[in-house]
């Protein structure tokens, strides 16, 4: 089975949960979701060092 990943800009990680499971192959079973959470990194957050 191949991988995908998928990048959404969220208001907060409920609202991506939901659209990960409205999705229709996982709506179908034929796929699964995990929701991994990151930062973008620039000068106002020393680039995350």
């Amino acid at each position: 089975m191949e991988k995908q990943m998928y990048i959404l800009k969220t208001e907060s990680r409920e609202e991506a949960e939901e659209i990960c499971k409205a999705e229709p192959l996982v709506v179908g079973g034929y796929a699964t979701f995990k929701l991994v959470g990151f930062q973008i990194a620039n000068r106002e957050n020393n680039y995350l060092l």
